[in-house]
């Protein structure tokens, strides 16, 4: 059986027939064979066979077909089914396209165009030239070669009077940048959008120029005319501009006053003339912070195509004109030294760590908080010696109790030092102490670090050494009040108790004395009557009666006693010796009775014995009839 795609093939009568059916309630194809002349059928069916396999092998996909048409495909490869929606530009489109600005760690956007040399030929741009006017000359390119990457920044606004309102564009890259199909767009207070320009194709800005775009009613000062009228649109008081790219995605926005509905990070201040961008160092600062990037000073100093410098303490020194590009200052002999982030006046200290005195012009400060860094003036610090920067001051940002981390980088916004810091207490600062970053609670900004484990306790409280905590002055226990008159305070009960009064101890009488033992008087006539007197001659005092005994002499030996006698050591009188008795026994003697299941035993111990003796005699039988057969021959021949 043979399964084929669709249709069932049945050979009858040398004709081919397709055919569908059901199984099981599945479409299947069966190749069918109905027997006509089994021979035939086969050849048939074999010649089918080779007609569709010679097809199938010709004939390309239908899909190969749809794609190729009438090509012939070469080579084949296995690709994903999922469309391709990236733009192919092409050869010539890609080189003419400008590579995005670079970015530093920080995140802030430092526009500054190189030298006019880079750009190429085909740009039409001699070397060495700065061009503040756009090409304006159509360019034909291809509907599809769109620029969706390059950023252009929005440098100036003007807002009043109605008659010269203007918006200004500037190019910070090295190459020119085609606006073809890019848009310019106003956003009112109350949310709603007016387009002010859409750019033709060709239409391109030279690396580091300008393009100014006016309203239709516009005679004069203007590179490109808008097709509105902008008469009433550009409110003085708040609104917001846009640039947005061919896939619309912002280039650059500017929001103002209060109720602007459209800006980056904070609107920048309302009711002025003119908004205009900074440049510092011939560069523009773009933050993405109107608020910051767009405070202006006076507006009539204003005009278009200019590249007004902000006079801020962070801006680097202004450029000299005969030497347009400032030596780099690698800034390697700093070194950052202590943060001061949860204090009521952050502060961040750096130091020189070399041994020479060091310039920190350009060299700059930046945190995880803030886009736009700190940019040192021009300074120098001596060998080991501190410098503080006041937070506040700098336009800088510090997390509290948050993780947060501050960088130090060079002139060129590379990266000399870094240090992070994490829940930091109050009143504490992030400390380098010889080569490691610790807690103190001993904040030195602008002098050496001091290491203080520890914050002052509260009045009334104490540090413990062992825990390290905090603990409660217990109160002094109230002092007992004075014993009465006559009276102290015993030291170890703390109760009171009468003061001894000594006693006086009367003398005694004529012929008394008074004991040492007793302290009674005592007569010293009945003390002299008691005095022992001496012994008379042949006796002696016994120490322990004493009282007088006769010496003994030698007829005094006492005599042995008779036989049967003994000296009593005692009263050492002779006394009759006692007959001496056996000992008694530890225990009362038992008698012993007779137990009547006793013989018993010894009559089974006969028994077993008997049974043994005929078990063995039985055994033996033959050996003991030829034992006593010997005996009585024995027997008889001694008779």
């Amino acid at each position: 059986m043979l399964i084929l795609p669709q249709n069932s093939i049945i050979i009858r009568k040398n004709r081919l027939i397709f055919r569908g059916g059901f199984y099981f309630g599945k479409k299947y194809a069966t190749l069918r064979v109905v027997k006509h002349k089994q021979g035939a059928s086969m050849k048939y069916l074999r010649y089918t066979l080779l007609m569709i396999l010679t097809m199938a092998l010709v004939i390309p996909p239908p899909s190969t077909q749809a794609e190729s048409g009438d090509a012939v495909v070469e080579n084949t490869a296995v690709v994903d089914n999922k469309p391709d929606l990236t733009p192919k530009p092409s050869d010539e489109s890609r080189e003419n396209k400008p590579a995005p600005p670079e970015k530093s760690d920080t995140g802030i956007k430092i526009h500054q165009p190189n030298d006019s040399s880079a750009v190429k030929k085909e740009d039409n741009l001699p070397a060495n030239t700065v061009v503040d006017k756009p090409t304006t000359t159509p360019v034909d390119l291809p509907e599809d070669d769109v620029d969706v990457v390059s950023e252009i920044v929005i440098s100036k606004i003007r807002l009043s009077p109605a008659n010269d309102k203007y918006v200004e564009l500037y190019n910070p890259s090295n190459r020119a940048v085609n606006l073809a199909k890019w848009k310019l767009e106003y956003i009112a207070s109350s949310g709603k959008v007016r387009i002010l320009s859409e750019f033709t194709n060709g239409q391109l800005i030279a690396p580091g120029g300008f393009l100014v775009i006016k309203d239709i009613k516009s005679t004069k000062g203007y590179d490109i005319k808008s097709d509105a009228n902008w008469q009433s649109v550009l409110s003085k008081t708040s609104g917001a501009v846009r640039l947005l790219r061919p896939n619309s995605t912002k280039s650059d926005t500017i929001g103002w006053g209060k109720e602007a509905q459209d800006f980056e990070k904070r609107a920048a201040a309302g009711n002025k003339e003119v908004l205009w961008r900074c440049f510092t160092g011939g560069a523009v600062v773009d933050s993405n912070d109107n608020a910051d990037d767009l405070d202006g000073n006076d507006n009539a100093l204003i005009e278009p195509r200019t590249k007004p410098s902000c006079t801020r303490e962070s801006d680097p020194p202004a450029v000299d004109p005969a030497n347009p590009d400032p030596p780099l200052n690698r800034c390697d002999s700093l070194g950052l030294s202590e943060i001061g982030a949860n204090l009521d006046e952050q502060f961040i200290e750096i130091v020189n760590i070399k041994n020479q005195d060091a310039s920190v012009s350009g060299c700059k400060l930046a945190t995880n908080r803030t886009k736009k860094p700190y940019v040192f003036g021009d300074t120098k610090l001596r060998a080991g010696e501190y410098l503080k920067v006041d937070v506040k001051s700098a336009k800088l940002m510090l997390s509290k109790r948050s993780r947060g981390e501050v960088y130090l980088l060079d002139s060129a916004g590379n990266e000399i030092d870094t240090a992070a810091y994490e829940s930091m207490p109050d009143n504490s600062s992030w400390s380098l102490i010889g080569s490691e970053w610790v807690k103190t609670y001993a904040p030195t900004p602008g002098g050496k670090n001091v290491f203080k484990e520890f914050a002052d306790c509260k009045p009334g409280y104490v540090r413990n050494e062992l825990t390290g905590k905090c603990n409660k002055i217990p109160a002094p226990a109230a002092l007992p009040a004075p014993c009465p008159a006559g009276q102290y305070r015993h030291p170890e009960t703390g109760r009171c108790r009468k003061i001894a009064v000594a006693k006086t101890v009367t003398p005694c009488k004529e012929g008394y004395y008074r004991s040492e033992a007793t302290g009674r008087c005592r007569s010293i006539a009945s003390a002299a009557a008691k005095t022992l007197k001496p012994c008379p001659d042949g006796q002696f005092r016994n120490p322990a009666t004493g009282r007088c005994k006769k010496i003994a002499s030698a007829d005094d030996v006492l005599k042995e006693c008779p036989e049967g006698f003994e000296r009593n050591p005692k009263t050492r009188r002779c006394r009759k010796i006692a007959k001496k008795a056996a000992p008694a026994a530890a225990f009362a003697p038992e008698n012993i009775k007779q137990v009547a299941g006793a013989t018993w035993g010894w009559w089974a111990f006969g028994g077993i014995s008997s049974l043994a003796a005929g078990y063995g005699a039985w055994q033996w039988r033959w050996e003991v009839s030829q034992i006593g057969r010997k005996i009585r021959k024995f027997v008889s021949r001694g008779k």
